[in-house]
């Protein structure tokens, strides 16, 4: 298992969303995932559709990629050649401020089907998810525990 930094756990448990790579039969698949990060075993949890490719590539192979990153970036449009106001303000924003680190996590992901550990995830991934209730209390949503064995931090300038 791998040992993440303090930096990665607070991007883990500040940051909204991951992308969760799987694949099976040599064919990938990338999925913006809601997640919960469980500081005490340095993983994360999240759940899915029993129906989707995401929950079909993980039954066939555990191996996963994680992205995570707390970049805040957006495309402007100009038209007119004028900027808007509060465009011109974003851009100036004094950059800084503005975080810019991007984690690779690879790791094993288990299809947690004990009731006793799926009811303690659950309760964690609710409390840290009140929005995404649809995507949690379902019986067709699966809970995926991800532990990570490799680590890869980017950090750009900005």
């Amino acid at each position: 298992m791998a040992t993440l930094s303090k930096e990665v756990e607070q991007l883990l448990t500040n940051a909204g969303f991951v992308h969760l790579g799987t694949c099976h039969n040599n064919q990938p698949n990338v999925t913006l995932m809601n997640y919960t990060y469980i500081a005490d075993e340095q993983a994360i949890v999240l759940t899915t559709r029993k129906s989707s490719t995401t929950y079909v590539n993980l039954s066939q192979n555990p191996l996963v990629s994680v992205l995570v990153h707390d970049w805040v970036t957006a495309r402007s449009r100009v038209v007119g050649g004028q900027e808007p106001s509060l465009l011109e303000l974003l851009q100036n924003i004094n950059q800084n401020e503005i975080s810019s680190m991007s984690v690779t996590l690879n790791g094993s992901a288990k299809l947690v089907e004990d009731l006793d550990e799926a009811k303690k995830y659950l309760a964690k991934h609710e409390k840290a998810n009140p929005d995404a209730k649809q995507f949690i209390e379902n019986q067709e949503i699966a809970l995926v525990l991800v532990k990570f064995s490799e680590v890869k931090v980017t950090e750009v300038d900005v």
